[in-house]
């Protein structure tokens, strides 16, 4: 299994219950006979951005691996299905893979630019190949039984038609199996193993050995991508009564793996294999071989039964063979007879070895063993070679504690991945000669490739009662930082201009946060905190203010509630609308969504507010009639405001005209304020027990719960904007930015409106000056807060990336991408 990852790896590239008998999906009987790789997603758009932001995806753009990305480009490019899609590759010819897409069929799933394309009809029978031609590319497209298919191949369509009701991929039991365990991920991959042979070596025609050839039947990974990683999980088959080789761990179960204990944190790659019973192995490995288990004969067999776990290290000059014992008195016993004393190395005795090909002949369906004929013994690890130096290079490392398992970067690896494995694969990518693998044509590029901030590559197969569990992991290298530091953890790009600043939500399935964001076409996205797209959602405007976070089912599960000027939304964590939502208004909508929560009991109250008039509403959407108040005589120029002083409940509506209405929560006035207010862009706060605003001149305003207003001098200027957040308050008069009265001296520039932020017991202040692109950040003294500033051309907003730790924050690139920073 040499390579066995790195397949597997690439067709993640590509992606661009058990018992179950038959198919759940309409869309498989369409699949090509002969497909050898097929996707499913049910987020394409969020597939196709994960794809485009994923880092060591696009380290491969220029290589080999491109042209299976490139050929779906035209069958995509005009897809806008919302629904399960799945993405076929077939060989056609040698070296040739054509692609096919299948969708469910609707009026919208596939728009031409006619100015753009020709569409010719092929033959007059019905349904009918539509043949599409372009600058970019010519492709075919046929719809039947409510399917939508795209395909580079006018054969496959063809083929599609003759076959509809007699389509062999869906009478293979193992691809049903494979099939009916797919999730909701970003995309699931299933690749049929009968094929992997003509894959391989189309990718890696140069290759010595086809390790995936007669190893399994199919293998389904689902795919969880983000801008610094890729993890793999799903399940590998393979039939009974057949050569496949993973059939040697039928019926057995993996244990614990130490091999990555020994070896160099240098090598090339590590793979081991486990089993808890040899009896199980050796019978299995006899049918493989078709032989009777009871006539099977394996010289040297009390060696290789002594151990749990056997495993091949790959270093730069060749291959040392490791296995495990539990009893080294037993191993000691068996290899009595089979060793010579030959010479030592730093007090470690090497023993030249009888037998070479012991390990050869037991273990050559699953590992690439080499002849040995030294070994030694480190603890309960026995190191099999065919040279001294080999051995050398094991013990020095091993007495140096230069081993995978010191190494902090593999031990995020390894985080990720079951203790015990049947099948456990490491691979240092850095060490991987890929143009040693490609004709030589392709060698430049290859040789271009750069993936050292991705050090290691691993796979895992677990043996279960019918099937493999599979795990594929490789991530980014993230340096240890020192505390305060701030790395930059993903950025996302978008197709379409930002419109208005992205904000942090919160994530009630991992207590950490996600972001939000709008862009200029008024397509609502959500993104996680590692910078993979989660769901899109086309709005019928701007959304007006911040996005709100309520709970209407008080069930600890968040929805998003907001309005454009037509439309009050309230989305569920997938982007759906929650009933009896969204609801439409004849008249605009002229100020955010204002969300009162008199008791915190998630009995929630909402105000619409339309020029003069407002409306409030229960989670239900009906007006609660309750509340009197209805209109008043001018625009309002503030959302309608909750405020609570002497646990008393106080609604806050402000005119345009100067007129401050303080209601009670029926809508009656509670506390009649006679003066008018020249109000500026400050909304009213609360101060210590007073209702507290800036008029347009910068002076302050006071108002007691019994109606009394007093105004100050203040250092504030005309239209300035104060932020308040508890006891915190800042403010920005031209280049001084005031904290809690603090003056801050800044250089000179254009900056946004200082905003607040309390996560968990930190209070920071930020702001952005735009000229120079610098996010500056400070706390409640007004110290800037270390490592500041760094990049962003907008505002930024702060809170936990993760469940209370890792605080983080997210700002714009550029006009079309996100930065999303940690805070170490």
């Amino acid at each position: 299994m040499k390579r066995f990852f790195l397949i597997l790896i690439v067709l993640c590239f590509v992606a661009c219950e058990q018992e179950q008998s038959t198919v759940t999906s309409p869309l498989t009987k369409y699949i090509p006979r002969k497909a050898s790789i097929v996707v499913k997603t049910k987020n394409i758009k969020g597939l196709q951005s994960a794809i485009k932001n994923n880092d060591l995806i696009q380290a491969f753009t220029k290589t080999r691996y491109q042209d299976f990305l490139t050929s779906t480009t035209p069958l995509l490019k005009d897809l806008k299905s919302k629904n399960e899609t799945l993405i076929c590759y077939t060989q056609i010819g040698n070296n040739t893979y054509d692609v096919s897409i299948l969708t469910k069929a609707t009026p919208e799933v596939f728009t031409l630019d006619s100015t753009k394309t020709t569409q010719t009809k092929l033959g007059n029978a019905s349904p009918s190949i539509i043949k599409i031609t372009s600058q970019e590319a010519t492709f075919y497209t046929l719809e039947l039984d409510g399917v939508f298919m795209a395909s580079t191949s006018e054969l496959l369509l063809e083929n599609t038609l003759r076959e509809r009701k007699d389509n062999g991929i869906t009478n293979d039991t193992d691809f049903i199996t494979a099939y009916n365990a797919t999730s909701n991920a970003t995309a699931s991959i299933l690749v049929k193993g009968s094929e992997m042979d003509d894959v391989w070596t189309t990718l890696y025609p140069n290759a010595k050995d086809h390790p995936l050839q007669r190893a399994f039947s199919w293998s389904l990974g689902d795919v969880d991508m983000s801008q610094n990683d890729i993890k793999i999980s799903g399940v590998t088959l393979v039939k009974d009564s057949t050569e496949q080789r993973l059939l040697l761990f039928k019926d057995t179960k993996p244990v614990n793996n130490t091999i990555d204990q020994i070896t160099p944190i240098t090598a090339q790659s590590m793979t081991a294999i486990s089993y808890d019973n040899w009896s199980t192995y050796k019978n299995n490995l006899a049918e493989l071989h078709k032989i009777d288990p009871s006539k099977f004969i394996i010289k040297g067999e009390d060696i290789v039964r002594s151990f749990d776990e056997v495993g091949t290290i790959q270093l730069d000059g060749g291959t040392v063979i490791v296995g495990h014992t539990t009893d080294a008195m037993v191993t000691e016993e068996a290899l009595a007879s089979y060793k010579e004393e030959e010479t030592s190395y730093r007090q470690i005795p090497v023993y030249r070895f009888k037998d070479q090909t012991v390990f050869t002949k037991t273990y050559e369906l699953i590992l690439d063993a080499p002849s040995v004929q030294l070994y030694c013994a480190l603890d309960n690890f026995y190191v099999f070679a065919d040279t001294q130096e080999h051995l050398e290079t094991i013990i020095a490392n091993y007495q140096n504690n230069a081993t995978l398992t010191a190494s902090t970067v593999y031990k995020n690896t390894k985080s990720q991945l079951s203790d015990a494995s049947s099948l456990l694969r490491i691979t240092n990518t850095e060490k991987i000669k890929y143009q040693e693998l490609v004709s030589e044509k392709e060698a430049a590029a290859f040789k271009k490739i750069n993936v050292t901030d991705y050090p290691f590559a691993a796979l895992q197969l677990i043996q279960d009662s019918n099937f493999m569990h599979l795990t594929i992991v490789i991530n980014k290298n993230e340096n240890i930082q020192k505390d305060g530091a701030i790395t930059q953890i993903a950025s996302t790009k978008l197709e379409t201009s930002i419109s208005r600043a992205p904000q942090l939500v919160k994530n009630h399935r991992t207590k950490g946060s996600d972001i939000l964001l709008q862009d200029e076409g008024n397509i609502l996205h959500l993104i996680s905190n590692s910078g993979k797209l989660l769901w899109q959602k086309e709005l019928d405007g701007p959304i007006l203010g911040k996005v709100q976070q309520v709970d209407l089912y008080r069930n600890g599960r968040l929805q998003l509630a907001f309005v454009t000027p037509k439309t009050w939304y309230i989305l569920d964590r997938n982007g759906n609308e929650v009933a009896p939502f969204s609801v439409s208004f004849k008249e605009n909508i002229t100020q955010p969504l204002a969300v009162f929560d008199y008791e915190n009991n998630r009995k929630y109250r909402f105000i619409i507010t339309q020029g003069k008039q407002v409306q409030m509403f229960d989670k239900d959407a009906k007006i609660v009639n309750g509340f009197g108040f209805s209109k008043t005589e001018n625009d309002i120029i503030y959302p309608p405001k909750h405020l609570q002083i002497n646990n008393k409940d106080y609604i806050i509506i402000a005119e345009n005209s100067g007129k401050l209405h303080i209601l009670s929560r029926t809508g009656k006035s509670r506390v009649d304020v006679k003066e008018r207010i020249d109000f500026g862009d400050t909304p009213i706060f609360k101060e210590k027990n007073t209702f507290t605003t800036y008029d347009i001149n910068g002076g302050k305003i006071n108002i007691t719960t019994g109606g009394t207003l007093t105004r100050t001098q203040s250092d504030i200027v005309t239209n300035t904007i104060v932020h308040t957040n508890g006891n915190t308050t800042a403010s920005l008069l031209e280049n001084k930015l005031i904290i809690n009265n603090k003056e801050i001296a800044l250089d000179y520039g254009a900056y946004t409106t200082p905003e607040i932020f309390k996560v968990g017991k930190k209070v920071l202040i930020t702001l952005t000056n735009t000229e120079t692109s610098q996010v500056l950040c400070f706390n409640e003294k007004g110290e800037p807060i270390d490592n500041f500033p760094v990049y962003g051309i907008g505002p930024a907003y702060f809170d936990y990336l993760e469940r209370n730790k890792n605080l983080g924050f997210v700002t714009q690139g550029d006009a079309n991408s996100i930065l999303i920073y940690q805070i170490n």
